[in-house]
């Protein structure tokens, strides 16, 4: 199943078949169906196919796509690294450069975005979240890797990409963080 967050609601493809579930034939359909979707408010839509590589692909050519990565990074002492980015807490983030890997993409975020230079620890579930911008859709796929920092480095906020903030959370203070987050965020939150 892949969990595709529009604003606070969820689009949900998946190949578990269940008669109440929105059954995908052809692109044309699904592009009509992402469309009524976007301009209601219902909480959340299930999108059956057989073939759910199938339905993602051509989910993703309705958007223009874009890859991103970032990191939950922590610092050996039961803290977590969070950035203010537009009055949401947030993890560093951004996109993928032509010709970088995803871990690589992942920690020159961390480093432009706080100042700091983590190291991989392992990769985590992927996030998918639409926005507009520039008259344009976009299908957002963010790549995400588990991080731990050692350094005491003072962590400096990247202000131009709308990053007010970054700071070293105890863990016990993530459920503060969660109620003031991205939604698409929530299930990264499950790896603190």
């Amino acid at each position: 199943m892949i969990k595709i967050f529009f604003n606070d609601r969820v689009i949900y493809l998946t190949d578990d078949y269940k008669p109440e579930y929105a059954q995908y034939t052809k692109r044309k359909e699904l592009a009509e169906l992402i469309k009524k979707f976007s301009e209601n408010d219902v909480p959340e839509l299930y999108i059956y196919s057989e073939s759910l590589n199938e339905l993602y692909q051509n989910l993703k050519s309705c958007f223009k796509y874009v890859e991103a990565a970032g990191g939950l990074v922590k610092d050996g002492r039961d803290k977590i690294l969070i950035i203010n980015r537009y009055e949401h807490w947030d993890l560093p983030k951004g996109k993928v450069e032509h010709g970088e890997s995803y871990q690589e993409a992942a920690v020159r975020e961390v480093k432009e975005e706080c100042g700091i230079m983590p190291f991989v620890v392992k990769q985590l579930p992927s996030t998918f979240h639409t926005f507009y911008q520039d008259d344009k859709y976009y299908l957002k796929r963010t790549y995400w890797f588990e991080m731990l920092y050692k350094g005491h480095e003072e962590l400096i906020p990247k202000t131009d990409e709308g990053i007010t903030e970054a700071r070293w959370i105890p863990r016990y203070e993530i459920d503060k963080v969660r109620k003031k987050t991205f939604k698409s965020l929530l299930d990264i939150w499950n790896y603190v």
